[in-house]
C-alpha cells in the first residue's frame, strides 16, 4: 500500500477522466504602477508638520470613544 492510496478522494475515477485543465491566461497579472514624476516641494507643504499631523490624527482615533464617553460622563454630572 503506497502513501497515495490512503487519501480519501471526493470525486469518481470516470470524472476524473473526463475532467479538462485550463491552459492560458486564467487571471492576468497586471503590474501596472503609475509613479509621480519628481517636482518641487511648494511652501505650503514645507509648513505643514506632517509627522506631528499623523501622529494628532492617529491619537485622535484611537481615543475618540474614550473621549466620548468621559464627555457624556461629565454632561451627566453637568445636569
Amino acid at each position: 500500500m503506497s502513501y497515495f492510496d490512503t487519501f480519501i478522494l471526493d470525486t469518481d475515477p470516470e470524472e476524473l477522466k473526463v475532467a479538462a485543465q485550463l491552459h492560458g491566461d486564467i487571471l492576468p497579472v497586471s503590474n501596472v504602477i503609475d509613479y509621480e514624476q519628481p517636482r518641487a516641494i511648494t511652501e505650503a507643504e514645507k509648513k505643514i508638520e506632517i509627522y506631528r499631523h499623523l501622529r494628532r490624527v492617529r491619537a485622535d482615533k484611537k481615543y475618540a470613544g474614550i473621549r466620548e464617553k468621559r464627555a457624556k460622563e461629565a454632561a451627566e454630572e453637568n445636569k
